[in-house]
């Protein structure tokens, strides 16, 4: 069984870029696919499969908008997934995600949707002025700044099944 968080969101850079620029801001590896244009890959990155992808905005090809999940939105695709065997680093998923949002948004000025397992809404993040000389990622779904990465994660968890955080989260939530 593999658990996914996405982060969805727009860039009129090329993949190739955004690749180049992801790789400097976070740290990583990704790298472009010979075998797939729109694809790229870290892996591992902390012990888990790392993705950036185009994501295809037709439902033909793409994910399918459902209520709050406006896949068709958003140009890319960033995929950080555990799979079975590689259970034992799912405490550190969420975590790492969220330490990698806020790096695209401070860094590159990313904004987007974060979800579960393609299911589920954790996050839509939009920029807020709290102060006169200080914008911030603000999350729209939990209502929460995030300006704490405690108290931020934690709304977050709170938005996850209670099977995935009762195994892998610590028990604050």
């Amino acid at each position: 069984m593999s658990f996914s968080i996405n982060y969805f969101f727009n860039s009129d850079k090329s993949l190739s870029e955004l690749v180049a620029e992801i790789n400097e801001v976070i740290g990583c590896s990704l790298i472009l696919s010979a075998g797939s244009p729109e694809y790229s890959t870290a892996f591992p990155f902390f012990g888990m499969e790392f993705s950036l992808c185009l994501n295809p905005t037709s439902d033909y090809e793409g994910y399918v908008d459902a209520g709050e999940l406006k896949f068709s939105q958003y140009n890319y695709d960033l995929d950080l997934t555990t799979y079975w065997g590689q259970a034992d680093a799912r405490p550190t998923q969420l975590p790492i995600m969220l330490s990698i949002v806020y790096m695209l948004h401070r860094r590159l000025g990313i904004m987007g949707m974060l979800v579960y397992d393609i299911q589920i809404l954790l996050a839509k993040y939009e920029e807020r002025q709290i102060e006169e000389n200080l914008c911030v990622l603000y999350d729209i779904v939990t209502e929460t700044k995030f300006l704490r990465f405690a108290d931020h994660m934690e709304a977050i968890q709170k938005r996850l099944p209670d099977g995935y955080r009762n195994a892998y989260v610590s028990k604050c939530c």
